[in-house]
């Protein structure tokens, strides 16, 4: 391989953050190990894993390797985890190679949104991979061309040329039932990023290091939400990460307003689930509005623009921005050629 751009024990804040679902029913923290996946079910109903995704933060790969070590805790002979390369914005587009250590069963996928491609997969030799101690795994990329190695060996590859760049991300999952409660949990550390060897300097990855970012004043817990409409799925916590500005990071949380428009009125939720430079994950709900509209609701991905507002969709196209003082979020909607306008406010789901 080439240059080392960036290592990580995994035992602290950096390159990954701390995630939770629901209820604290999957969970991604630090331990004495390094970064430690639990999944005991899905995070959501709607969800079709039971798994629980990393939050990276900094890294961004074109062409090179990501390595790392992982071992199996929990639930050993389900335990799955994986690396996902090119991650896109809305985070729903992307490369990953996974192993279950206790089958020695491998692929390299594509994932578009809810469509998943096995382009390559194997059964690895016996004896290559250890059940429930340390591997190591390593995905790398060159152009179209994907590759896995486990402890050291090539075991397969693929060709795709859908993502040319994007985020790193890890995630844990369990086999089986989607509907039991069993856990599974893998242990991961020794993140190692590196370009490869003699490859073109513009595509070799890169890393930016979280920041103390300047906070967010703290107030008292917002009111209750009082709007009549529940967020679509099971709202999922993620502290926003380090380094990202403060009035992009305010937008995390949960808030509510009305819409005003020559149409009437239309009582809604914004639930921000996650949110760094790049963009979001959020959750829009709608009441009825007393006509055809009925209450209603979606899983978005927003781009966070140069300004800081976040904006999905072409029509309706949703464009928020935030307030100077971080206490409000100004919405506008643009439908077939009419506008309407909302003020958002705090407020605990």
């Amino acid at each position: 391989m080439g240059v080392v751009v960036m290592e990580d024990a995994l035992t602290g804040p950096g390159p990954v953050r701390p995630v939770s679902c629901p209820v604290g029913r999957n969970v991604g923290e630090f331990v004495g190990e390094g970064y430690f996946m639990k999944v005991t079910g899905r995070c959501s109903a709607a969800d079709q894993v039971a798994g629980i995704a990393s939050m990276g933060d900094g890294v961004t790969l074109s062409d090179g390797e990501v390595r790392l070590e992982v071992k199996a805790v929990t639930g050993v002979d389900q335990a799955r985890f994986a690396t996902r390369i090119r991650v896109q914005p809305d985070r729903r587009d992307f490369y990953l190679g996974r192993v279950v250590p206790a089958t020695g069963e491998a692929e390299i996928v594509k994932v578009t949104g809810a469509d998943v491609t096995i382009l390559a997969a194997t059964t690895v030799p016996a004896g290559l991979l250890s059940p429930d101690g340390w591997n190591t795994m390593a995905v790398r990329a060159a152009g179209p061309n994907l590759w896995l190695l486990l402890n050291d060996q090539p075991v397969l590859s693929a060709a795709d040329s859908a993502y040319e760049r994007g985020r790193v991300r890890f995630a844990a999952s369990r086999l089986g039932s989607l509907d039991d409660d069993r856990e599974s949990s893998v242990v991961v550390r020794n993140l190692r990023v590196s370009g490869l060897a003699a490859g073109d300097q513009a595509r070799l990855p890169t890393y930016q290091a979280p920041t103390t970012a300047a906070p967010v004043a703290a107030g008292p817990p917002p009111p209750p939400c009082s709007t009549p409409v529940e967020v679509p799925r099971a709202f999922r916590s993620v502290t926003p990460p380090a380094g990202v500005a403060p009035d992009i990071a305010a937008f995390y949380g949960v808030w509510e307003g009305t819409w005003s428009s020559p149409f009437g009125s239309l009582p809604s939720l914004l639930a921000v689930e996650d949110i760094d430079a790049a963009g979001a994950t959020v959750q829009y709900a709608w009441a009825d509005d007393g006509g055809s509209l009925r209450a209603g609701g979606v899983r978005a991905f927003p781009r966070v623009l140069s300004d800081g507002a976040l904006t999905w969709g072409g029509d309706p196209k949703f464009t928020f921005r935030m307030s100077g003082d971080l206490q409000t979020i100004a919405g506008v909607r643009e439908s077939r050629g009419s506008i309407s306008t909302v003020t958002m406010t705090r407020c605990s789901a």
